[in-house]
């Protein structure tokens, strides 16, 4: 993905629109130099909005996305809470 394109293209854009929700999927775009991640189940009225939010910075990912992130740097799974 990230090779040719961005070498060619720095300024380019990859966002990656995926059924996938799992991690292997997700943070192997990443790696490989997604800007973004969105899930097909969004509404294209959704769709637009991420897409537009990246003119200012926000980036594309999915809400889902974006707690399973999170989880993964907090140092717990997305499906287990942290209890202190």
């Amino acid at each position: 993905m990230r090779s040719q394109s961005l070498t060619q293209k720095p300024e380019t854009i990859q966002i990656v629109t995926s059924i996938y929700n799992d991690d292997p999927h997700l943070f192997t775009a990443l790696k490989a130099g997604a800007n973004g991640y969105l899930l097909k189940d969004h509404t294209p009225e959704i769709f637009q909005q991420h897409l537009k939010q990246l003119e200012y910075g926000v980036p594309a990912l999915s809400p889902s996305i974006a707690r399973k992130m999170l989880a993964y740097f907090q140092g717990c799974s997305p499906t287990t809470k942290k209890t202190s």
